[in-house]
């Protein structure tokens, strides 16, 4: 289902990638979809603050960009991977959304 889902528009390319689990001696293999750089969706090498910006705003037919990011960082977490980028961006768009903080 994840396959097909990421796979629909062409737009990322699977890789199999090598990640360290809090608690296990050896790391293990994962799946993971990389942005194709030559379809016509890939937008460069982004600023991390316009990434955050973007995030904070994006909605599509499948619900909010932040919520997308919001529900992969909590679900490396529950497997005990912690992907420091992916908490940082989530830090950034956070405080796009609650700029009280």
């Amino acid at each position: 289902i994840l396959f097909r889902r990421e796979m629909v528009s062409g737009s990322y390319e699977p890789r199999w990638v090598t990640v360290r689990i809090e608690g296990e001696k050896r790391p293990r293999k994962a799946l993971a979809f990389l942005m194709n750089r030559a379809h016509d969706r890939y937008a460069g090498r982004l600023d991390e603050a316009v990434t955050a910006d973007a995030i904070a705003k994006a909605i599509g037919p499948l619900g909010a960009c932040r919520d997308y990011l919001n529900e992969t960082v909590k679900a490396l977490e529950a497997l005990g991977i912690r992907d420091r980028p992916l908490k940082r961006m989530q830090r950034m768009v956070f405080e796009r959304l609650d700029p009280a903080r």
